[in-house]
């Protein structure tokens, strides 16, 4: 499957999804993390409390409860985490976002978007890196794909068992905190997959701009489940 079958799959079956977030759309803002946005100074970004309060306040300016945005957006704010170094001299840093972000309290509900079943879970918890993790397989007119859920609360993965059945709309998750979500301002990084690739509980949310052709044929733009 590649981003224009799922466009049209999708298109074809709007009542097999539902929006990640229960909230007004009005509660929605979208917002600009990319390298062209110059008040996210790296003193800022790389000081947890700092970043957080700069997302706290965009949103009492803008009048709303959550902020998103970030399909394949271009960030700085990587380089405050090792975790997105590059491996070796030939290699460049990761800084191409591969999600959807979602900003908003911690403790905010996370839903279910389509039917499918748990397939894996993992527990990143180095600075920068996804924190709890949470993905999904969905099969939809035969198409199979997968949903994954960064930066969630560890509490979320006692119960998700792999194989373990879930209905779109079900409760699935929720905003973890800075100590448990990888050293991040309260957020969901939401990704959708075509193939994981061999990976188990875990799958790149962010590359190096040499692996945008790849990546972008395999992450789709999930914006429309916010």
């Amino acid at each position: 499957m590649n981003p224009s079958t799922f466009t049209t799959l999708i298109k074809e079956n709007k009542t097999s999804y539902c929006r990640v977030i229960a909230a007004d759309p009005d509660d929605f803002v979208p917002i600009d993390l990319s390298a062209e946005n110059k008040t996210l100074t790296p003193a800022l970004f790389s000081n947890t409390s700092d970043f957080q309060q700069y997302i706290d306040e965009f949103l009492v300016h803008q009048n709303a409860k959550f902020a998103f945005g970030g399909y394949m957006e271009l960030r700085n704010i990587y380089a405050r985490s090792s975790v997105f170094d590059a491996t070796s001299p030939q290699k460049k840093p990761r800084r191409l976002h591969l999600g959807t972000d979602i900003w908003g309290a911690e403790g905010t509900a996370i839903l279910a978007p389509f039917d499918g079943k748990v397939h894996s879970t993992g527990f990143h918890p180095q600075s920068g890196n996804y924190g709890a993790t949470i993905i999904l397989e969905h099969i939809i007119k035969n198409f199979k794909f997968y949903s994954l859920f960064g930066h969630c609360a560890e509490m979320d993965l006692v119960s998700l068992l792999p194989g373990k059945a879930v209905q779109k709309g079900d409760l699935l998750g929720h905003f973890g905190n800075p100590k448990e979500n990888g050293n991040w301002p309260p957020h969901l990084h939401l990704q959708l997959i075509i193939d994981l690739e061999g990976f188990t509980g875990d799958y790149p949310g962010v590359c190096a701009e040499d692996e945008k052709n790849h990546y972008g044929m395999n992450c789709l733009d999930a914006t429309f489940l916010v």
